[in-house]
């Protein structure tokens, strides 16, 4: 299995700044974390970051290209089982 060690890059936190507010396009928010997130994968190839996306609903008008060795997370259920983190198209 995978050791997921590494930086976590924050979508939310700047440089990125998603809003996950349900209205705002994050597309390109979520979309530069990643390529972030894939740089440090080039850079330092054992290291498995994670892209997180805290509490929210994120808007996408189009579509995320995968990356590999990183994680995307969200930030899980509540205790109802619903999810915290939602991504919308």
């Amino acid at each position: 299995p995978l050791n997921w060690t590494g930086p976590v890059f924050d979508v939310k936190a700047p440089p990125y700044n998603a809003a996950g507010n349900g209205i705002t396009d994050d597309l390109a928010a979520i979309s530069s974390a990643l390529a972030d997130a894939s740089a440090h994968v080039a850079a330092n190839p054992n290291s498995r970051p994670t892209v997180y996306l805290p509490q929210g609903t994120y808007n996408l008008y189009g579509s995320l290209t995968p990356v590999s060795n990183v994680r995307l997370q969200g930030a899980g259920r509540d205790a109802a089982g619903n999810w915290l983190s939602r991504i919308q198209r």
